[in-house]
């Protein structure tokens, strides 16, 4: 299966780094100003998937806008990223 390392989502380029299992902190740079964006989000998966007449390979993926404040988050910065993080990581040390 193709792990998540980096995506690309409106307008940005992310790249995770840091992930515990499927729960990831990821940092994106803006293609039009350069600006960063912090996002934790729940790693998604398939084990393989038919599209019409073609065959998608087993993957993860980041998650849909539809699933944005279920299965992703967006931070102001890193600080707040982290804090995301750890209040959605149920392993997390208090």
């Amino acid at each position: 299966m193709k792990k998540l390392e980096k995506y690309y989502k409106n307008g940005y380029d992310l790249t995770l780094i840091h992930r515990e299992e499927d729960l990831a902190i990821a940092l994106g740079k803006s293609r039009l100003t350069g600006r960063d964006n912090w996002e934790v989000i729940k790693v998604q998966s398939h084990n393989g998937i038919q599209m019409g007449e073609n065959w998608v390979e087993a993957c993860e993926y980041n998650p849909s806008n539809k699933k944005w404040g279920i299965q992703g988050w967006t931070a102001m910065n890193e600080k707040e990223a982290w804090k995301i993080f750890n209040n959605k990581n149920p392993n997390a040390v208090s």
